[in-house]
């Protein structure tokens, strides 16, 4: 388990699938997190049985901020060890946002990341109209690389996806 301000990120454990299924019925949590297509229950099963194996490509971690209290869950993907990159992201249940949590999540898996994965670098993509997960990047220290014009259609138009990313030396200074 790794420890936050008022976070914990541990292992997925199968009845978080439950959670998972719950938060994803909310379409626009479903948006936000990437998802575009509704998922049954199982799905969320097998999706938390592949994530709580031990992996040299990513790991994903259930977000709890009191015992037995699932707020989210947060990834390190496409880890590539030969450069020291991997790729982030998380989803915290509408019923916490504006909280904290996602910022502490982050900076916790960031300190983990840096510290003792040894990676160089960390990036994500965000949506543009994601104004709340923007300014929770930025505070933890990522910044904007870059564009990718149009590559994501929502409410019938096409919208830019935010590249941003944070080097170690920038979270270690922080």
């Amino acid at each position: 388990m790794l420890k936050g301000e008022s976070v914990t990120l541990r292992a997925l454990e199968p009845a978080d699938a439950e959670d998972l299924h719950r938060w994803h019925l909310d379409h626009e949590f479903s948006l936000l997190d990437g998802v575009s297509y509704p998922a049954s229950r199982g799905a969320w099963e097998e999706f938390v049985a592949s994530a709580t194996g031990p992996s040299s490509t990513g790991v994903t971690l259930g977000i709890e901020i009191e015992p037995s209290k699932l707020a989210g869950y947060i990834s390190l993907k496409r880890v590539r060890l030969e450069d020291r990159t991997a790729e982030l992201g998380i989803a915290i249940a509408r019923e916490f946002w504006d909280q904290g949590y996602g910022r502490d999540a982050t900076r916790t898996l960031l300190r983990f990341a840096f510290r003792e994965m040894n990676l160089h670098r960390v990036s994500l993509t965000v949506a543009d109209y994601n104004e709340r997960a923007r300014r929770m990047y930025e505070s933890c220290g990522f910044k904007e690389e870059g564009r990718l014009r149009e590559a994501r259609f929502r409410d019938g138009e096409y919208r830019d996806n935010i590249v941003m990313g944070i080097l170690d030396r920038e979270f270690l200074q922080s």
